[in-house]
């Protein structure tokens, strides 16, 4: 039975790899506009080999993912039973472990563009305290879901320390190691038997119910970006070539003249002709490249549109840009709410890597049903906004001393010292005195006797 299993597992893994190699699972990649390596000549310009350094990819892809992911700050994990008091923290050192702060923000780019990213979860071992946590992006891992969203086979490639490429096939079950041989794949053994399913979770980016397998956001947005880059490429060879006023040499051997010294005239070539003598020169003004400024302005603004993000930030200026605070709050009320829509997406991968850990520390899952993600708020991100809003809410008897600290994001220890030197204030102040115990009734009725 384990033979027929080892080989059942062989087979599968051949067919994942090969839906692997097939680009099978992945949603359409745009990487080349985020990367800014979009070719123009793909949107119909046609320039010469030596003149391919004068396009320009408008750099619209990279501000729409790198604008958003900015703002998705997760700020750890809580649960409502206080039984779980000891998983949140178990989680939060994992978090810091692994440097989940600057992994996520990478994952969560990589997933807004190019539409998935993976958390690869190992359990703690002899020479780990903490559950390792990994990201991966879409073109070294894939996996396979059914239709309740549960991931049934995943595949993680990567290159091995002998230089060999090797790959690790997770199952509900487990974890086998291959690598890649002259002719085929190899198992090399099999790894652990994990009691908590696929230790693979992928983070799908979606806009439909359809995007099973996640979708880019850079994917409404690249005829824009391509008609853009165009504008830009047509608006540089304008300034080269003709914005500049035109030079005229007149006289009988003027061309032999430019033609004579070509590395000399090169840096006027496409400004510079040559008039025969008698020729009569008028004043030849360079072109204007207002059209251009104001069609990559309306590119702008229509990019603006379809992604929430203030004109301001698309480097462009409009006709009612924000003057105060809170004008600027209201032009990024949509670019909020997309963010907000991409932290509810996000938690579910998220929550599932949290219920992953405890249980690969031996840990129960009764209770951690509720188990969620907190985030920083998408409007204010940044620890200075945040200590501001605290501190304003706290002057304003909104919140108390307790809560306005765990919003300064204060660490267990910073918190325990506040709380003491809290407690001394209190002390000195003679606000932990004893009440006055209560008059026994039998006195009550003496003095009233008297």
């Amino acid at each position: 039975c384990s033979a027929r299993r080892v080989e059942g597992v062989h087979v599968s893994f051949q067919k994942m790899i090969s839906k692997f190699s097939s680009g099978a699972y992945r949603p359409i990649t745009y990487e080349g506009y985020y990367e800014g390596k979009r070719r123009l000549d793909a949107v119909g310009i046609s320039l010469p080999a030596k003149a391919r350094v004068l396009e320009i990819q408008a750099p619209f892809a990279k501000m729409a993912v790198d604008v958003l992911t900015e703002i998705l700050i997760p700020d750890g994990y809580r649960v409502a039973d206080d039984d779980k008091a000891g998983v949140v923290e178990l989680l939060r050192k994992t978090w810091q472990a692994n440097d989940m702060d600057s992994q996520f923000n990478l994952a969560a780019a990589e997933a807004i563009s190019a539409g998935a990213a993976y958390w690869v979860i190992a359990p703690p071992d002899d020479e780990h305290e903490f559950a390792s946590i990994r990201a991966v992006d879409a073109k070294h891992a894939r996996v396979r879901i059914n239709f309740r969203g549960e991931v049934v086979e995943g595949v993680v490639l990567y290159r091995r320390d002998d230089g060999n490429v090797g790959a690790t096939y997770y199952t509900p079950d487990g974890v086998e190691f291959y690598v890649k041989g002259k002719y085929d794949w190899k198992s090399v053994g099999q790894g652990r038997q994990d009691q908590w399913g696929a230790s693979i979770v992928p983070m799908f980016n979606r806009a439909r119910l359809s995007d099973k397998y996640g979708r880019s956001d850079l994917r409404e947005l690249t005829s824009v970006i391509d008609a853009a880059s165009r504008t830009l490429t047509n608006l540089q060879v304008a300034q080269e070539v003709a914005s500049s006023p035109l030079r005229a040499i007149v006289g009988d051997g003027a061309s032999n003249m430019i033609d004579q010294y070509p590395e000399k005239m090169q840096a006027y070539m496409g400004n510079l002709i040559a008039i025969p003598s008698g020729g009569d020169v008028k004043q030849l003004t360079g072109m204007a490249l207002d059209p251009f400024i104001n069609t990559y302005r309306s590119y702008a603004l229509q990019l603006s549109a379809m992604t929430g993000i203030p004109p301001s930030m698309m480097g462009v200026s409009s006709d009612n840009n924000p003057t105060s605070a809170e004008a600027l709050r209201v032009a990024k009320d949509r670019l909020i709410a997309r963010a907000e829509n991409k932290q509810r997406q996000f938690s579910d991968a998220l929550e599932r890597v949290g219920r992953i850990v405890a249980q690969a520390n031996g840990m129960s899952l009764d209770g951690l049903e509720a188990l969620e993600v907190t985030w920083r708020d998408a409007a204010a991100p940044s620890t200075s906004a945040q200590m501001a809003n605290a501190l304003q809410a706290h002057s304003q008897g909104i919140i108390g001393d307790e809560t306005a600290r765990e919003f300064l994001h204060l660490t267990p220890e910073q918190l325990r010292r506040e709380k003491a030197r809290g407690d001394k204030m209190d002390a000195d102040a003679g606000l932990d005195m004893p009440e006055a115990p209560e008059a026994p009734e039998d006195a009550e009725e003496d003095s009233a006797g008297e």
